[in-house]
C-alpha cells in the first residue's frame, strides 16, 4: 500500500524547480535525518529508509537556492495537497474473538446444519484476512464497513470431527504489512461439534415382587 511504509521501506521524494531554474544543491531532511538527493532529468530525489522506530505521518523539509544565493521558501510536508504516507512499526493485535453457533440449544453446541460465527475486532485497520474456521477457508467479511471489524459465518459439515471444538485459524496483517502470529483461540467462548446420536446404555427393568419375572398391582417396576 502505496500509503503506508515500515521498517525496510524507502521514501522516495522528488521534486523540481518552478521555471526549471537551476539550483544549489538543496538540504533535504526527511524524518529530520538529513539526505543528500541527487539531481537527473530535472528532477532530484532523495531516497529514506525506513526504520524500526519511525511511527506518524512521513514529514520532510526542503531547503533550497538559486545559483546567485537567492533563498528560495522552505518546502514541508506532509502537504495536504497529496496523499500522506503513515509510517506504522506497530503490530496489530486482536481486542475481541468470539466464536457462536446458531444450534437452538446452545450457542456452544453445534451439528450439520447449523451455522458458525466468528468475529473479531483489532486495535487497527486490517488487509481483508483470509480466515480458516473449522478447516474451512474463506475470506474475512467487514463488519459495517469497519477495516477493524470482521466476520466469517461458515456452515457445519461432516467433515468436521465429532466431539472436538471448532478449530480456528485467524492471520493478521495491518495495511502496512506488519503481521503478528496467527490466532487459533477464541475470547471464553468456543464451540462443539456433536455429530453423534446419543445411545442409551446399561438398561435394565426390574420389579419389587420377590419374583423378579413379575409384578402385580402395588409392585414397583422400575
Amino acid at each position: 500500500d502505496s500509503s503506508f511504509a515500515k521498517d525496510g521501506d524507502n521514501l522516495i521524494l522528488r521534486f523540481n524547480v518552478y521555471g526549471s531554474e537551476v539550483i544549489q544543491t538543496p538540504t533535504v531532511l526527511i524524518e529530520d535525518q538529513e539526505i543528500l538527493p541527487n539531481e537527473s532529468g530535472g528532477y532530484w530525489e532523495a531516497v529514506y529508509l525506513v526504520g524500526l522506530n519511525d511511527n506518524g505521518s512521513a514529514d520532510f523539509l526542503i531547503a533550497f537556492k538559486d545559483r546567485a544565493g537567492n533563498l528560495g521558501d522552505n518546502v514541508s510536508g506532509p502537504l495536504l495537497s497529496q496523499n500522506q504516507i503513515s509510517l506504522d512499526n506497530d503490530d496489530p493485535y486482536l481486542t475481541k474473538v468470539i466464536i457462536v453457533s446458531d444450534n437452538d440449544n446452545s450457542s456452544s453446541l453445534a451439528r450439520v446444519g447449523d451455522n458458525l460465527t466468528l468475529t473479531f475486532k483489532s486495535s487497527e485497520s486490517l488487509q481483508r484476512p483470509f480466515v480458516n474456521l473449522g478447516g474451512i477457508p474463506g475470506n474475512a467479511t467487514s463488519v459495517s464497513g469497519s477495516l477493524s471489524d470482521w466476520e466469517v459465518v461458515v456452515g457445519v459439515t461432516d467433515n468436521m470431527t465429532s466431539m472436538q471444538n471448532v478449530s480456528i485459524l485467524i492471520p493478521v496483517m495491518d495495511l502496512a504489512g506488519n503481521r503478528i502470529n496467527d490466532i487459533t483461540t477464541a475470547d471464553n467462548t468456543s464451540v462443539l461439534v456433536d455429530q453423534d446420536a446419543p445411545v442409551i446404555s446399561n438398561l435394565s427393568l426390574v420389579t419389587s415382587n420377590s419374583n423378579d419375572s413379575f409384578a402385580k398391582a402395588g409392585d414397583n417396576l422400575t
